[in-house]
């Protein structure tokens, strides 16, 4: 930073007098002559005049200060005439006051190639100091801002865990629906972002209470027609709970910046990258999921789940911040 100072210095007591003066570029035009440089030569007169047209209408634009008007009538004038580095220079100085910081190095670049007048020189450096400084400022900010923003959600980064089991017991079966689910958000320091993985595990079983007049679980077919109701009964009752469903799911997970609803309540964008189990089908290939920030802090996401016993297929997963073990 102290560079970037020392620097504004030197430009700032420079005065940057050649950017009040829009009309020092068109005499070094008239003196250049289009119609017989290079380029000219190269061309037809029309398309000189064309040139020349485009030059003058990008002049008396930047004096309006209509700077949209004026880059697009020099850009043209550009393509007319590839090889004029008046041209290119006065590109370059209506890019900068546009704060296109990028394209107007690069202009001036190309004008600097081509061989700006010496009587130029001196200005084209301060302009490219000046639009180097601006670049370098302009990153900042928006560094300083994606850092910000990074740090508003830090309570979303880390290890987070979640496990529940449910059990739903009716008048013929008892399911025992379980959850062990881990998001995993890490911040991205090259691309602004927060991104990582949400692995989910769900399994659901289910067991037959062998009350009367209800159907015995497939894995009792097997007994004999001679059983008697009480052994068949028993056995329904002490049969091992059955698998009936489950998925192991991998999702890459990712927060876009700015793409916050407010600081504890943001989406986030899953993409399915694995799936295993008989319930797959049931995710979607792409899915965004709303996070809350719970008054604990911890990161509360709203999941599909196998069955209904929440009432709605969904269930609001509160994680917990996974703490390193210190031995």
């Amino acid at each position: 930073m102290l560079y970037l100072q020392i620097l504004l210095v030197i430009i700032s007591a420079a005065g940057l007098e050649f950017l009040s003066q829009p009309n020092h570029v068109m005499a070094g035009f008239e003196r250049a002559d289009l119609s017989g440089s290079e380029s000219g030569k190269s061309q037809k007169a029309a398309d000189a005049d064309a040139v020349q047209r485009h030059y003058e209408a990008g002049l008396a634009a930047l004096e309006k200060n209509d700077l949209v008007a004026a880059e697009e009538e020099m850009q043209a004038a550009a393509k007319l005439a590839p090889k004029d580095a008046l041209i290119f220079y006065k590109l370059a100085v209506i890019q900068s006051k546009r704060d296109e910081w990028q394209a107007g190095i690069k202009s001036l670049d190309v004008a600097q190639k081509l061989g700006l007048p010496k009587e130029l020189q001196d200005g084209a450096n301060e302009l490219a100091a000046n639009m180097i400084v601006k670049q370098l400022q302009a990153k900042v900010v928006e560094q300083n801002k994606k850092d910000a923003w990074l740090n508003q959600l830090s309570w979303l980064e880390g290890k987070h865990l979640f496990v529940k089991s449910l059990d739903h017991d009716s008048e013929c079966t008892r399911e025992q629906h379980s959850f062990h689910s881990v998001l995993n958000i890490q911040r991205d320091w090259k691309k602004g972002v927060l991104a990582g993985t949400l692995r989910l595990h769900e399994r659901l079983y289910a067991q037959s209470t062998g009350a009367s007049g209800c159907s015995p679980p497939s894995s009792s077919s097997t007994s004999t027609s001679t059983s008697t109701s009480t052994s068949s009964s028993t056995s329904s009752s002490s049969s091992a709970p059955k698998l009936e469903s489950y998925r192991e799911a991998l999702l890459q997970v990712v927060v876009k910046p700015d793409d916050g609803i407010n600081d504890s309540k943001i989406r986030l964008f899953a993409t399915l990258e694995s799936c295993r189990g008989n319930a797959c089908d049931s995710l979607e290939r792409e899915t965004v999921y709303i996070v809350e920030k719970s008054e604990g802090g911890s990161p509360v996401i709203s999941v599909s789940v196998l069955s209904d016993g929440d009432k709605d297929g969904r269930m609001d997963e509160e994680f917990r911040k996974e703490i390193p073990n210190r031995s």
